[in-house]
């Protein structure tokens, strides 16, 4: 009996170890760490008092006083256990603003107030380096600031932040104040189970205050005997200043009004600082002068003055002015106007400009005409992507009309007054590589911006004028027109006027992927590039640069993608395959469906991660959602997820994405048309949000809102298709 009660209480023992062993290791923190980098925008004036010693050398300026920014650094943590939470931090920064992080702040073990511990981040335990000063106010070494840790506890949860206090007034917290640079935190947050866990995210320091400019308005000034006159930014300069910039450093620039937004400058980024002017131009004038500090934050003041012509220099003759605009404001500099002119009694004449004519011709009396026509017929590719070609389709399904004239007509690829299917079909095998140029079409057209459009649907009916003319003058009165300038297959305006490098704004990555694996000298396999997590699509293009050395693709075969067909692939050189694709209605892909497929043989042993990448030649490679959203695109080399690719199968995956900060979607398969019953319940089993609704086989996306995960923390997913019931968990940050 003593032996059975023995057994008894050992099992317990050991039941009770157990259990408290997988408690400890269930409740690790749960943290909301930031994403990087956190941009801390500086909007103050320089503090002298800090980072400000002969040793601190700012590389822009040449300063010995470092620009500094107040700079919050916080991170949130959930006790999930009730055990109770430590936070500590690792402090990385960049005080050369070198691009290496050569400093370390340690929390437990920090330096003495009102120092820094300089370039000790490679020497052992962060320990030693150089003992610098950053704050330099005039106060006793117990007020001097030093590296300490506010923590704020709110129930379950708490908040840990880096701050300043002086060590006579520990309970005193100030936000510290770094110097511009790219910089790092490492937060370290434990419970009293030894559970762990970290955050780390970059800070970026940076001036984001706009200069102060004053200008001087309302001068006077007579034009030169030539009938020109140059004028300068520095003539119309009051004061300028800045919170981080010397004045002797920032950048002056000069335009004319409505000629161009932001700082006035060249392709080089030279800033223009003169302007000119000549006869056609007496009278009130608009300009704009601006101020550009050296982190590229600009500010400017508009002010006119008066060109005057006191002592007649100017004739009487007609002046004529024309200029193609690209969009409402910048000049198509690189676009040819010819004016040519018919004069009574003298010979007719044609002079040729750029961007704008000033018409160049010493007489053009009354009774003359003339004629101005603007033409640009190069880089046809300039603004031009797949993406158009989505628009396009679009169009065709009057699910989102193209809504002005100007929009049609760069449609209108192939020039025959109606936007359609071929014309995504020229503009892709411009895409392609297939075309240099448009066989039917320049690359821009253009509309006097007076001309009013008969039937703006249908502006080519009838053909709208392309010049302007002007027959038998009767007045010598100074004349100045306009046209709009229209890239040929840019509907969503993304060409860019006399700078032709990509212009690329910030945007997403998703992964497309092949298979990681080796060949053989010989050897043939079909490789599918697919997405890595399921999408919902309008259109892609993308390039794969190949050594012709290793491998060779024998074949290319479309996909799952709708439409997606051999005259969507070319192989312009060897060793890059380039392919388009667009549609007007989104298409779900999961892991492992195919984008397309690629034949490959090697021709000598070859890992394939070292034989194919993503090319940037004549495109960016990119994808478009269904929210007509455009991402990039990275090539990753993986295994295959098994399970996804089998059509007659339902499959239900992870959710994407998660964890997740707002709501999620579930990709599911179904082999026929099915109820699908989706629950979100929270850990204790209570059900937060459930949904039933019958989908038709295939490929579906169940969307999972923000509102279905009240609070930051763990959740448990059901998905109940039929007999088959799959969960996991997702976690909301």
């Amino acid at each position: 009996m003593n032996i059975f009660m023995k057994n008894i209480a050992l099992f317990l023992f050991l039941t009770w170890l157990t259990a408290l062993r997988l408690t400890a290791q269930s409740c690790t923190p749960v943290t909301t760490c930031l994403g990087s980098p956190v941009n801390i925008c500086d909007l103050t004036p320089n503090d002298a008092t800090f980072w400000n010693e002969t040793y601190w050398e700012d590389i822009w300026t040449g300063l010995n006083d470092l620009s500094d920014a107040p700079t919050d650094l916080t991170v949130n943590a959930t006790d999930t256990c009730g055990a109770g939470l430590t936070f500590k931090y690792l402090l990385f920064l960049d005080l050369n603003n070198d691009g290496v992080q050569e400093t370390v702040v340690k929390s437990w073990d920090p330096p003495a107030p009102g120092t820094v511990n300089f370039d000790n981040a490679l020497l052992p335990n962060y320990d030693g380096g150089e003992v610098r000063n950053f704050d330099e106010r005039p106060v006793t070494a117990s007020q001097k600031y030093q590296f300490s840790l506010q923590e704020t506890v709110n129930g379950a949860s708490a908040t840990a932040a880096l701050r300043w206090n002086p060590p006579a007034d520990p309970g005193t917290y100030t936000i510290p104040g770094f110097p511009y640079g790219t910089h790092k935190i490492q937060w370290f947050v434990s419970n009293n189970l030894s559970n762990e866990t970290t955050c780390e995210y970059t800070f970026v320091v940076k001036d984001c205050k706009a200069p102060t400019i004053v200008c001087i308005n309302g001068l006077f000034v007579n034009i030169l005997q030539n009938g020109e006159l140059t004028l300068w930014a520095a003539d119309f300069l009051q004061y300028t200043e800045d919170n981080a910039t010397p004045t002797s450093l920032m950048q002056l620039g000069i335009r004319k009004s409505g000629t161009g937004t932001g700082f006035p400058q060249n392709g080089t980024g030279a800033p223009y600082n003169s302007l000119p002017y000549d006869c056609l131009e007496l009278g009130q004038n608009q300009i704009e002068l601006w101020s550009r500090d050296l982190a590229g934050n600009a500010d400017y003041c508009e002010i006119y003055f008066i060109l005057q012509d006191n002592s007649g220099f100017c004739p009487s003759t007609l002046q004529v002015k024309a200029c193609a605009r690209c969009g409402t404001s910048n000049i198509l500099e690189e676009a040819t106007l010819a004016f040519t002119a018919t004069r009574p009694a003298l010979p007719d004449v044609t002079v040729n400009s750029t961007g704008c004519v000033n018409n160049g011709v010493n007489e053009i009396p009354v009774g003359s005409s003339y004629t101005i026509t603007p033409s640009y017929d190069s880089n046809p590719l300039n603004g031009i992507s797949t993406y158009d070609g989505v628009l396009i389709a679009k169009h065709m399904l009057g699910t989102e009309l193209l809504n002005t004239p100007y929009k049609l007509i760069g449609a209108d690829v192939d020039h025959d007054g109606f936007v359609g299917i071929n014309d995504i079909r020229e503009s892709r095998r411009l895409i392609l590589g297939i075309y240099t140029d448009l066989p039917k079409n320049t690359s821009w057209r253009f509309v006097p911006a007076d001309y009013v459009f008969p039937n703006p649907n249908f502006p080519s009916f009838p053909p709208f004028p392309e010049k302007i003319k002007v027959e038998n003058i009767t007045d010598t009165t100074p004349v100045e027109y306009e046209f709009i300038s229209i890239k040929i297959g840019d509907v969503n305006t993304s060409s860019t006027c006399n700078n032709f490098s990509p212009n690329l704004e910030d945007r997403s990555s998703v992964a497309v992927a092949l298979p990681d694996l080796g060949l053989a000298a010989g050897e043939t396999l079909d490789l599918p590039l697919h997405f890595t997590e399921a999408g919902e699509w309008l259109g892609l293009q993308v390039s794969l640069r190949f050594d012709p050395n290793l491998i060779e693709i024998e074949q290319v075969t479309p996909g799952n993608l709708p439409n997606f067909s051999q005259a969507d692939f070319a192989q312009p050189v060897p060793g890059l395959i380039r392919a388009a694709w667009s549609d007007g209605l989104p298409v779900i892909l999961l892991p492992n469906d195919p984008i397309f497929t690629l034949r490959v043989r090697a021709l000598a042993p070859v890992n394939l991660r070292d034989a194919v990448t993503l090319a940037s030649d004549r495109f960016e490679p990119e994808v478009y959602d269904a929210a007509s959203v455009i991402h990039g695109l990275n090539l990753v080399f993986q295994e295959k997820i098994s399970g996804t690719d089998d059509p007659d199968q339902t499959i239900v995956l992870a959710p994407q994405p998660n964890p997740t900060s707002e709501g999620f979607n579930i990709p599911i398969r179904l082999k026929q048309t099915s109820d699908v019953r989706l629950d979100i319940v929270d850990l204790t089993g209570k059900v937060l949000y459930q949904n039933t609704l019958s989908y038709s086989e295939g490929s579906h996306l169940l969307s999972v809102p923000a509102a279905a995960l009240p609070q930051f923390g763990m959740y448990m997913w059901r998905v109940e298709v039929g007999q088959q019931i799959v969960s996991g968990k997702v976690v909301r940050m």
